[in-house]
């Protein structure tokens, strides 16, 4: 396989712009290749990566984004018709690629490039975004300040990130009407929800640490497996439109009707996590508008342990639809919480608790569930009373 280093097409640790150098090292490797980025800073404009090329990234290198959001507009190219073209600026892009791969142990510093005509008139590009791609793979390297989301995959398939830290930025992977993608190993702590998207597919997550001023998980997805992870707050990095540093979700439903969604989040199987000083560990309204465009229907957690909250387990939907489970689990709320329940259902198929403890409410019942079809409590401990209404079938077991 082809191997070439950027500097032996005219990159240079002290101009301005390597794009054209990068490139057409990139574009030497047509028939597939490796292009290595060298264990130095360079600065470049947006870069266009081809089937069957790896993006290598020494130890010690830097790819440096441009501080010119002009140098990003070249590869706009998008999915969704409300969108003007510049939201999808990014640094490194792809589009119906195959067979890509960015990986090593140097870094992509996205330097928080401002754009005044960008999402929320700051935003800049993002660092890496791939539409209708499959087979790509995002391993090994470090990603900070991307001036919007660091990895933005559009209506893709079979993608890997593994090993990946971000820090800053905004939506740390972003995946829109993505199938089969595998996050493991990765360290995210974001100004904004850590993974995020909606009408997603077959995700696998494991082994990961979530910190975020926003949620862990601002998810659309038709099955979804999350193994082993921590989720926790403050966010070291501090949301940058609403200035607040405030973890809100650990893990919520995402199906806004503005993308025309058309999958629920549904098969669910939540294992083996930790939450602590976020504001709750779930939360699906029908009602919120970036949730009401499909329902949330078969949710299970297993062996999670929760602490420091301060809003209930929530599920407030128009129709029975959801099915709730948690097992062999803990959920605490915050020392000093008042009138807030740990669990609170509106609208629901089925709730399951089997082996959890509930505690923390204070002066209201720990669990106030209504207009459900079925709540099964088998050996549930709760400080404090169960609150029932309009319930078709109550299963209590010791």
């Amino acid at each position: 396989m082809k191997r070439v280093n950027i500097t032996d097409y005219g990159a240079d640790e002290n101009a301005l712009n390597n794009a054209g150098a990068i490139q057409a090292a990139i574009d030497d490797c047509h028939d597939g290749g490796i292009v290595v980025i060298p264990a130095k800073t360079f600065i470049s404009g947006a870069i266009y990566l081809r089937s069957n090329i790896t993006l290598y990234l020494e130890k010690g290198a830097v790819l440096q984004g441009s501080d010119d959001f002009r140098d990003y507009e070249k590869y706009a190219s998008g999915g969704w018709r409300e969108k003007p073209s510049h939201w999808f600026d990014a640094f490194i892009c792809a589009t119906d690629e195959e067979n890509i791969i960015i990986e090593g142990e140097g870094t992509i510093d996205g330097v928080d490039c401002f754009n005044p005509n960008g999402e929320e008139k700051f935003r800049g590009p993002h660092c890496i975004r791939f539409v209708r791609c499959k087979n790509a793979r995002v391993s090994g390297i470090n990603i900070k300040r991307s001036a919007n989301y660091p990895l933005f995959f559009i209506q893709s398939n079979n993608i890997e990130v593994s090993g990946v830290t971000l820090r800053g930025g905004h939506d740390g992977v972003h995946a829109q009407r993505c199938n089969n993608m595998i996050i493991t190993d990765c360290d995210f702590r974001t100004g904004d929800d850590c993974v995020a998207g909606s009408d997603n597919q077959n995700f696998v997550i494991r082994d990961c640490r979530f910190n975020s001023s926003c949620n862990g998980f601002r998810l659309g997805c038709l099955n979804l497996t999350v193994e082993r992870c921590r989720f926790w707050g403050p966010g070291e990095f501090p949301h940058l439109s609403q200035k607040r540093d405030n973890m809100l979700c650990a893990i919520v439903h995402f199906a806004p009707p503005d993308r025309d969604t058309v999958l629920p989040s549904s098969n669910w199987q939540i294992n083996d996590i930790t939450v602590d000083n976020c504001e709750t560990l779930y939360q699906y309204n029908i009602n919120g508008g970036w949730q009401s465009g499909q329902p949330a229907l078969i949710i299970n957690f297993e062996n999670v342990c929760v602490k420091n909250i301060d809003q209930p387990v929530t599920v407030v939907d128009k129709k029975p639809n959801t099915a709730l489970s948690i097992k062999n689990s803990s959920i605490e709320l915050r020392p000093g919480v008042t009138g807030k329940s740990v669990i609170k259902c509106d609208g629901f198929d089925s709730l399951d608790l089997e082996n959890v403890k509930l505690s923390g409410n204070i002066g209201v019942p720990a669990v106030d569930v209504r207009n459900g079809n079925r709540v099964t409590f088998d050996n549930t401990v709760a400080s404090g009373d169960i609150y029932t209404e309009n319930i078709g079938n109550l299963i209590c077991e010791d």
